[in-house]
């Protein structure tokens, strides 16, 4: 078992994501610059999720269901949903945002072809 530190650093910056637009759009309904304190936690946590990104997925490949479940528990403890149901939802959401940090660090580490 690879373990699932990289993939927590991944879902902890989507996570805290998803908590600052929604503290942000409860006021007004919307992000604006006004809103730049509530990211700032955000910012921080980019770095750990992206650096590593690359291990995130030799640790999706070995996941196993018990460590799916976990995941879901501590990013999703308010939805309670069968241990399949969460697997399932945990492994794909886990997949679609390893591919993104992946992406996002090719994207800044490119090197144009001299």
């Amino acid at each position: 078992m690879a373990g699932t530190k990289e993939i927590r650093d991944i879902l902890n910056l989507v996570a805290k994501l998803r908590e600052s637009i929604q503290i942000s759009k409860a006021d007004d309904g919307k992000i604006t610059l006004n809103d730049w304190p509530n990211f700032i936690d955000d910012i921080m946590a980019i770095l750990p999720a992206v650096q590593d990104a690359d291990k995130a997925y030799d640790e999706f490949l070995d996941i196993d269901q018990d460590e799916l479940i976990a995941l879901f528990d501590e990013f999703f403890p308010e939805v309670d949903v069968s241990n399949e149901d969460k697997a399932k939802t945990i492994r794909s959401t886990a997949f679609y945002t390893i591919m993104a940090a992946s992406n996002w660090v090719k994207l800044f580490t490119f090197k144009k072809p001299e």
